[in-house]
């Protein structure tokens, strides 16, 4: 659209710029908990929303990560790959449905994520894997699981179109006290969706990770 000139204004048109998104309005859910360990800094440019297309150079063969909780959402995903959630469209087709078994997803006590600890054998964990594509993307992933979690060698199942078939992956492992964990509360990807998802957008507003 091109927007009409105003008497004694200069000759050539004018065109209306691109609208900018606004930052998100938190709800009235209480803050995000249990992020104290990340190390925020300003996103400034847009250059520093956008991956560092190095590849990845991961010593592992293994180049799959097998995610459970708040990371199996696009918006966090990208968050934490790029800096922005904006980008979450990117995200959106990275994801292969995965099973974890003998291993439990457990609610942290005052913290909106879950852990992953060793189970019974008959425990499963569904979630999904995904495949880092830049040596970035895995940095950053372990700094936002931070000391938490450490992260271990597993095998998961993965449906691939139907096909199934075992692979190896890694997983982030809780390797802090049990004492911090609520053993008999399943933590649920929806009610964080619904209820947690867009106080963490307004946090993440204008921030990424530091390293």
């Amino acid at each position: 659209m091109t927007i009409p000139r105003k008497e004694n204004e200069q000759a050539g048109p004018v065109t209306e710029s691109t609208p900018q998104p606004s930052q998100p309005v938190k709800t009235e859910a209480s803050d995000p908990k249990g992020l104290g360990h990340l190390d925020l800094k300003p996103a400034e440019t847009e250059a520093e929303t956008k991956p560092d297309t190095a590849k990845a150079s991961e010593p592992e063969k293994i180049t799959a990560v097998f995610v459970y909780g708040t990371l199996q959402l696009p918006e966090v995903l990208a968050w934490v790959s790029t800096g922005s959630y904006l980008n979450h469209p990117d995200f959106k087709d990275r994801y292969t449905k995965a099973t974890l078994t003998g291993y439990k997803r457990v609610s942290v006590e005052g913290a909106d994520y879950p852990a992953c600890i060793v189970g019974e054998p008959t425990d499963k964990i569904d979630g999904h894997v995904i495949y880092p594509k830049y040596s970035s993307e895995w940095k950053k992933l372990d700094l936002f699981e931070g000391k938490l979690y450490k992260r271990i060698e597993v095998e998961v199942e993965i449906d691939e179109g139907g096909a199934k078939k075992m692979i190896k992956a890694f997983v982030y492992l809780w390797d802090q006290d049990m004492d911090m964990l609520e053993m008999d509360q399943e933590w649920s990807l929806e009610d964080f969706r619904e209820n947690k998802l867009a106080d963490w957008k307004a946090l993440f507003w204008g921030k990424k990770l530091g390293y």
